[in-house]
């Protein structure tokens, strides 16, 4: 497989494999509208339907998954010229933004009203409310505020006709299924969405983080389950594994074998006051080490972009995360079962964290590296390890995505998908874009590992030569 993965005329988004495909690639003419006004968007959308082409939707081109990762030529919407804010409703609550405008100008607008998303997730600054709707995104502050499903109420979007498809703005929806919900995670397969109206919060008045030391991963795991089944769920809650732990508390004296777990609580002084003490009681009785400082080290570098980003440019080096959701029963074995997956498929590092939490269970997000003696090597180790992370996650029945989205690289997971729910998304989608002009390739099953496991040195530029 040696051309599959030639970069499109947008030069890449934020996939690994895909900057690392492209590194020293001069990109083609870029082939990238631009519109300034919903009409312009509805005018380009009617002309791609008109002559057969692909349309994709890009925001802050921020993605790790390959969602706009093309095989084929199509023409790339950006939605950065629709950034506006367009009103902040402090007693109702809610903001109505464009779908273009970034996450860290949304959430300084909403602060000088005294008001919050309370959605934060480590790409802020560089992600755009359009593309949180499509990948289903979720912010550090889950116990709190939710993910973005929990924060939208309305939306707007241009439908693959051409048309706008404006939803109702209510407290509830009532009347039927709720066609913003559908948007959620469809990775612009329904829409390309302009405008959403979002939930929003009064700035909390108190705000307290801290950090433990648990003596094993089962032991945090025990009693982050009791904090959220019994109603204390933090704001933010975080479980690192033993491997993971050495690198945060690098310097610091630690328990060997033992696990990390960093929280915050936030909201009425009173409140936060009682939540922190009886968290302090549970950690105690859990036998767990204070480390109050390693909160807030995590704290100050929580939007630093991860460290196998930094090292992409050498040769032989690839990294990535891979986040499954798993119940609480299978907790360990899948964090097990999946690192060893990992590491027996050449990674020279993986390290493992539980980042956000349910009733039910938690996410568990996997990042590893791969050092190799080429860039061909690399890729083809980083494309084994995938495809053995959703074996295993597949066989144990989890969640094979929880923020990220599907994308490129997780096409292959939804060939098992259930007959009849393939068949009737299929007929959604239809419904939607019977033409496939939207995300044609997006949410579509996929044989191969993923699109290509590429032989980097032999893409070809869009000159016609190689990066030989």
């Amino acid at each position: 497989m040696s051309a599959a993965l030639a970069p499109t005329p947008l030069e890449h988004d934020a996939w690994p494999l895909w900057v690392k495909a492209t590194l020293g690639v001069a990109p083609g003419a870029p082939n990238m509208e631009e519109p300034a006004s919903v009409d312009e968007l509805r005018e380009i959308v009617s002309a791609c339907a008109r002559e057969g082409r692909s349309v994709l939707a890009v925001g802050g081109a921020s993605n790790v998954v390959g969602c706009l990762y093309s095989s084929e030529p199509c023409t790339y919407v950006s939605t950065r010229k629709l950034n506006r804010v367009l009103e902040i409703d402090v007693e109702n609550c809610t903001v109505t933004v464009e779908a273009g405008a970034y996450g860290g100008e949304l959430e300084r607008a909403l602060n000088a009203q005294q008001m919050t998303l309370g959605h934060y997730p480590q790409s802020l600054e560089i992600s755009t409310v359009g593309g949180w709707i499509a990948t289903r995104a979720m912010g550090t502050f889950s116990g709190r505020y939710g993910g973005i499903e929990q924060s939208l109420l309305a939306l707007a979007a241009v439908l693959a006709d051409g048309s706008l498809l404006e939803t109702p703005l209510a407290p509830r929806a009532v009347g039927g299924p709720s066609l913003a919900a559908m948007f959620v995670g469809a990775e612009g397969t329904f829409g390309v969405v302009t405008r959403a109206t979002l939930r929003i919060y009064p700035i909390a008045e108190a705000h307290v983080h801290d950090a433990w030391v648990l003596p094993s991963l089962p032991a945090a795991l025990d009693v982050a389950r009791r904090l959220v089944q019994h109603g204390l769920a933090p704001a933010m809650l975080r479980i690192y594994d033993d491997a993971e732990s050495g690198a945060l508390m690098a310097g610091q004296t630690r328990i060997e074998g033992g696990s990390a777990l960093i929280l915050a609580f936030e909201g009425e002084p009173e409140v936060v006051a009682a939540q922190h003490d009886a968290a302090r009681r549970a950690m105690s009785a859990a036998g767990a080490s204070s480390c109050t400082p390693l909160a807030g080290a995590w704290f100050e570098r929580r939007y630093n972009a991860p460290a196998f980003l930094t090292r992409i440019r050498e040769q032989g080096f690839i990294g990535d995360a891979i986040d499954v959701v798993v119940p609480w029963s299978l907790a360990l074995e899948a964090h097990g079962t999946i690192t060893a997956a990992i590491r027996e498929h050449g990674a020279s590092a993986c390290y493992g964290h539980f980042s956000h939490f349910y009733h039910q269970g938690s996410s568990i997000y996997f990042i590893f590296e791969v050092e190799a003696r080429d860039d061909e090597q690399a890729a083809q180790r980083y494309g084994e390890i995938w495809a053995a992370v959703m074996a295993r996650a597949e066989a144990l029945g989890l969640g094979v995505a929880h923020h990220h989205g599907i994308g490129a690289v997780r096409r292959p997971a939804l060939a098992s998908t259930p007959p009849v729910a393939a068949a009737l998304a299929a007929r959604v989608r239809d419904a939607f874009d019977p033409r496939r002009v939207l995300a044609r390739e997006n949410l579509r099953p996929s044989g191969a590992v993923f699109p290509a496991v590429p032989n980097v040195a032999a893409i070809p530029t869009p000159e016609g030569g190689s990066r030989g």
